[in-house]
């Protein structure tokens, strides 16, 4: 009888398409036989042909066998028709998100990694009869078997990065009273839209969404599930990332891109970074090179110290352009403005040793071009003091203002601080060596006399 049924499919499919109607009728038949188990009778049907399948559907329809009666909630399912079409309602289908854990948060990319269970529950009363004769008031149902027999929504996550979607189990459960519930559990690569202005004190939101791949928001709504078993984040599900959870919240709305209209459901996390290891790998070693390049004021500036005090502020320059290279690698794509918190803090960093530079010029060149050694050794003295005066000022308006506000004002003040300052201090030497100047020519000439 194995035989007979590759045989008999083999006969349906060279035979004309009008005769479908009798082949289906022999086929109800055999399927009464003793000789054809369920698992065969499966195989033999998925073998016929398309038009040999619809004449044993509508013979089978005709007929009022008890099959017929078990497939008929699935006929609309068969061709994705929603429970109330044609009632000129909308599906609801409620949902939860539930995130285990969170990880890989991909500042460079936009893309965070997240293990999530999503639950969808609706109403459809067509699968009542699926439940008939089983005497089970609640059916569990693995995934393929459910789009054979009920009506699925087409629910995917909508922010998934480019093949980063990966369904981990699916069950689908029926009860007595027409409620269907889908639990999937996903783990996906999602992307999201990432602030760099208040780098690397800043607070981020993350965003699971989820949408129909074929509804719109007038066939499908989504309204969240309010019970806890549904929705949440897991205690400690971010403890492999570099951000703290702030707070989470399930919610809905419409987008509407031109024709596109739909109704999508989100989870969103709002969460901190752990700034430490940014302030020791980022702040800190610009802070020192900072120190060291201020403290060549602290070097007499005898002619064996020239060389080292020059090379002590340019090396230190080239020392902070050097760490700025890696601040892009890891914050590439600025905010609107342009600019982040930690480009103010390096900027604020490169003008402070590149005047102290050029007033470390200015000095050398009073104490050994013009020879005004005690104008120089004073010079020295109120620079090195000077110089963290203004660097205090600096950082403390930066550290105040962390929330990326008014970097832009910022940087200017911090500019116009500096270059200010400076200015009026080469004016202020000017006066001081021409006076001196003046009142040794005075001197001499009276000495003369």
């Amino acid at each position: 009888m194995k035989l007979w049924c590759p045989l008999l499919a083999l006969f349906l499919q060279a035979s004309p398409v009008a005769t479908a109607v009798a082949t289906a009728a022999s086929l109800s038949a055999a399927s009464s036989s003793v000789f054809l188990d369920e698992a065969s009778l499966r195989a033999l049907e998925q073998s016929l042909p398309p038009a040999v399948r619809r004449a044993r559907s509508a013979s089978s329809s005709s007929s009022g066998g008890g099959r017929s009666a078990a497939r008929e909630g699935g006929g609309d399912n068969a061709h994705g028709v929603r429970p109330h079409f044609g009632e000129g309602q909308p599906e609801v289908i409620s949902f939860g998100i539930f995130a285990k854990q969170v990880f890989d948060i991909d500042f460079v990319k936009g893309t965070f990694k997240a293990d999530m269970v999503v639950t969808l529950r609706w109403k459809d009363p067509r699968v009542t009869s699926q439940l008939k004769g089983l005497g089970e008031s609640k059916v569990t149902l693995p995934l393929e078997d459910a789009r054979r027999r009920i009506w699925l929504p087409n629910v995917m996550v909508s922010n998934r990065d480019l093949y980063g979607f990966d369904i981990i189990s699916t069950a689908v459960t029926v009860d007595a009273g027409g409620t269907v519930e889908k639990v999937e559990r996903i783990l996906a690569n999602l992307q999201s839209n990432f602030g760099t202005a208040s780098f690397p004190f800043d607070r981020q939101e993350l965003h699971a969404t989820l949408a129909s791949a074929i509804l719109m928001s007038n066939e499908l709504l989504f309204e969240p599930l309010k019970e806890d078993p549904y929705s949440g984040v897991t205690e400690g599900a971010m403890n492999t990332s570099n951000f703290n959870l702030v707070s989470w919240k399930l919610g809905t709305f419409i987008e509407v891109d031109g024709r596109l209209r739909k109704s999508r459901a989100e989870l969103r996390l709002v969460v901190d970074r752990r700034s430490w290891p940014h302030i020791q790998s980022l702040i800190v070693p610009k802070l020192l090179v900072l120190a060291i390049a201020c403290s060549v004021f602290w070097l007499p500036p005898l002619a064996a110290f020239v060389m080292p005090r020059v090379a002590t502020a340019v090396i230190s320059f080239l020392t902070l352009t050097t760490l700025g290279l890696s601040t892009n690698s890891m914050v590439p794509i600025r905010g609107p403005g342009g600019m982040s918190w930690i480009d103010l803090f390096e900027n604020s960093c490169q003008t402070i040793v590149l005047f102290t530079l050029l007033l470390n010029i200015l000095v050398l060149i009073v104490f050994h071009s013009f020879k005004e050694e005690a104008i120089g050794y004073r010079m020295d003295y109120e620079l090195s003091l000077a110089s963290i005066a203004v660097a205090l000022l600096i950082f403390s308006g930066c550290f105040y203002v962390r929330d990326g506000s008014s970097l832009f004002l910022l940087s200017v003040c911090n500019l116009v601080v500096c270059s200010g300052g400076s200015l009026a201090y080469f004016l202020l030497t000017v006066f001081r060596v021409r006076e001196s100047i003046r009142k040794k020519s005075k001197e001499s000439a009276e000495s003369s006399a």
